[in-house]
């Protein structure tokens, strides 16, 4: 016997240069690997204006699915079953509860996401590994350490990593910190208000480099340690990227691809949760705690290749696609 393939309508915001536009791109071609599914896409973007996303089916085939990617507060009831993919930034947020009543089943990508959900909403909730396609081929030569390379992508936390790094090391050690940043001059004037703030050094400049790079293959390809301290309890794909490269990465006990790895993969630094703005909460490391983690990498050179042995050799294809634990899977079985 023959099983009915399903009809999935995913609207995604796919064509944006962000975060949400790279998970679409991978969430659709997870789909399009699916032999139990055909998919069609419909794009939205959240730079548009509000806007009712067109389900007209005219043109297209009859829908079993209506797949819904992190549109928030453009979730919508379909006459299909509607199924969205949530991934909330902070806790205690009550902002999009009544959107998610609009959905008949919540994919979420950890249980640490989950668990935030209301009890109401939790019933409806499923949890599915997070995926990236795209395929990086580690750099096995970073097992040879002449210098320690840390890196990051410019953001909110910039300032604090450029404080913890400054305080551990000198110019006079072996290490690098690698940002990445479209624009450079943005990180030249968060570099030099660091060091003016800081005063360490008032005669001879006697920081540790800073290399800046454009792209984040280069920034990987580097690096030997990556460094994600948002907060935030959505994935990153900076940190998908690093375990995919063989970097360890130092992070904060929320990150919700913690669930997936294995302690060798990862670096804990000290963290508190507290209020962002109004009810909603997330977690804010602590700046002294990131420096001894990175002293105690440093120093401890053999453990650090240790564990990146242990991402090279067992999960750096965490992330991968498998067939049986993948959306596509969870919506055949609806």
């Amino acid at each position: 016997m023959v099983s009915k393939m399903i009809n999935c309508l995913t609207i995604s915001q796919y064509r944006e240069f962000s975060e949400e536009g790279q998970k679409a791109l991978d969430l659709i071609g997870c789909l399009d690997m699916s032999s139990e599914l055909n998919n069609k896409n419909e794009c939205i973007s959240h730079s548009d204006k509000l806007k009712d996303i067109d389900l007209s089916i005219d043109e297209r085939f009859e829908i079993d699915v209506c797949l819904q990617h992190m549109l928030g507060n453009r979730f919508v009831k379909t006459m299909y079953k509607n199924v969205g993919i949530f991934e909330p930034k902070t806790n205690h947020s009550i902002a999009y509860d009544n959107f998610l009543n609009f959905l008949d089943t919540i994919i979420v990508r950890s249980k640490s996401q989950k668990d935030i959900l209301p009890k109401y909403l939790r019933d409806k909730t499923k949890v599915v590994r997070p995926v990236c396609i795209q395929s990086f081929k580690p750099d096995l030569t970073k097992k040879i350490l002449s210098k320690m390379v840390f890196s990051c992508c410019l953001g909110e936390e910039t300032d604090k990593i450029l404080s913890a790094y400054f305080n551990s090391f000198t110019i006079n050690d072996n290490v690098s910190l690698a940002i990445m940043s479209p624009d450079p001059n943005a990180v030249i004037k968060l570099i030099n208000e660091t060091k003016q703030r800081m005063g360490l050094f008032s005669r001879v400049d006697l920081y540790p480099e800073v290399t800046i790079v454009g792209d984040i293959e280069t920034l990987l390809r580097i690096s030997h340690c990556s460094i994600e301290v948002s907060g935030d309890y959505d994935v990153k794909n900076f940190a998908i990227y690093s375990i995919k490269h063989g970097n360890p990465i130092i992070t904060l006990k929320n990150n919700p691809l913690l669930e997936w790895l294995d302690s060798s993969c990862y670096y804990l630094v000290d963290s508190h949760q507290d209020y962002t703005s109004s009810q909603e909460t997330k977690h804010f490391m602590h700046s002294f705690s990131l420096r001894e983690t990175m002293n105690r990498i440093t120093d401890s050179k053999e453990k650090f290749l240790s564990n990146q042995k242990s991402i090279l050799e067992h999960f750096y294809k965490t992330f991968d696609y498998k067939q049986e634990d993948s959306i596509g899977e969870l919506l055949c079985s609806l």
